[in-house]
Parts: C-alpha cells; sequence; structure tokens
C-alpha cells in the first residue's frame, strides 16, 4: 500500500514537472492525424515545451514555431519527432525542413492570443459573433506598417503576422487576421473550440 501510494506520488511530482517546463515552440499550422505522445491530440497553438514527442500519421503536416528564435519546422507523417530547445528533431521518418521566419519579441503573446482566438473560435463554432473589444489607443505606426508587410502566404506566416500585431497592441487588426484565417481554416477553429 506504502508502496503504491508513493509511486503515484511520484508519478504526480512527474507530471506536474513536466507541465512546469516553458514552452518554446508553438503549433502554427496542422493538418491530418497529430498527437503528443502521452497527451493526446495535438491543438493549433498549443505551446511545446523541450522533450515533447509528435506523432504524425500518414500524409499529417505540422508547423512548429520557435517564437524567440524564429525558426519554423515543417513537418511531414508519418514520423516521430522530439522537440528540442532550439529545434525539432525526426526520430522516424523524413527530417523536418527547416526555415527561418518572423521572431516574437513576447513569446507570452501566443498563450494570450491562444485564450483569445479560443473565445473566438468558440463562437464561431456556435455561429455567433464576438464582441468587438476596444482597440488601444496608440499603436506605433511604422510598427504597424512592418506587421503588415511581413509576407504572408502560408497559414503559418499569416499566424505569426497575427501574433506580431497583437504584440504590438494593433487589437482589431488581430482580430481580423484571426477571423480570415479561421474562416479559411474550419479545422483550425474546430481544434482551438476543442481545447476549452
Amino acid at each position: 500500500m506504502i508502496r503504491a501510494a508513493t509511486g503515484a506520488l511520484v508519478a504526480l511530482f512527474a507530471l506536474a514537472a513536466a507541465a512546469a517546463e516553458p514552452a518554446v515552440a508553438f503549433i502554427a499550422d496542422l493538418k491530418g492525424s497529430a498527437t503528443i505522445e502521452g497527451d493526446g491530440t495535438l491543438g493549433f497553438l498549443a505551446e511545446l515545451p523541450a522533450g515533447t514527442r509528435l506523432l504524425l500519421g500518414t500524409g499529417a503536416t505540422v508547423s512548429v514555431t520557435y517564437a524567440a528564435s524564429g525558426t519554423e519546422f515543417a513537418l511531414s507523417g508519418p514520423g516521430e519527432f522530439t522537440v528540442t530547445a532550439s529545434e525539432v528533431r525526426a526520430d522516424r521518418g523524413a527530417a523536418p525542413a527547416r526555415r527561418a521566419v518572423l521572431s516574437l519579441s513576447d513569446p507570452g503573446v501566443v498563450s494570450r492570443a491562444a485564450r483569445g482566438t479560443t473565445a473566438t473560435a468558440s463562437l464561431r463554432m456556435r455561429g455567433l459573433k464576438s464582441p468587438a473589444a476596444p482597440e488601444p489607443s496608440s499603436v506605433a505606426p511604422d510598427a504597424l506598417a512592418r506587421a503588415r508587410a511581413a509576407p504572408a502566404r502560408t497559414i503559418p506566416d499569416r499566424v505569426r503576422q497575427a501574433l506580431r500585431l497583437e504584440e504590438i497592441g494593433a487589437g482589431q487588426e488581430a482580430r481580423e487576421a484571426w477571423a480570415r484565417i479561421l474562416a479559411e481554416r474550419p479545422d483550425l477553429a474546430a481544434s482551438l473550440a476543442q481545447r476549452r
């Protein structure tokens, strides 16, 4: 009995320690069957600590972005991948494609955006409109111009652009960017709504 209780406590502490690990990357796009080993389905804008293992099914694609360094890794399934502090490593399957992308000066914007975007996605899935939030009064025009000028051809590029708009305080522009992304990709809206 004591061994079982001790084992349960050790497992609980291990889970708490894993949950306390800081995120090093986030999911900027995903299609198909992708899971976090031991933690279930991988979700859009999920934050990933170092040591996270990603399992992708046949035909699945995932974009993992390191917000602070501005590095993106495009993963294709089938495969097994490990997120490290600075890169994604293929343990089985094709090596991820790596490219330099827009970095974020405040990686915490990802979790703030996920919370706000999750609420918007939940409303959108129920066919309701989200209430307009007041726009901050002072967004530096040059910062707004730079955020708008960033190339945004792919969904991950557009996600980073929306995050940059949030980061600089351009709330209305960010909400519009998120609405366009979620309208184009209802599967991402569904993924966010499931996180609630």
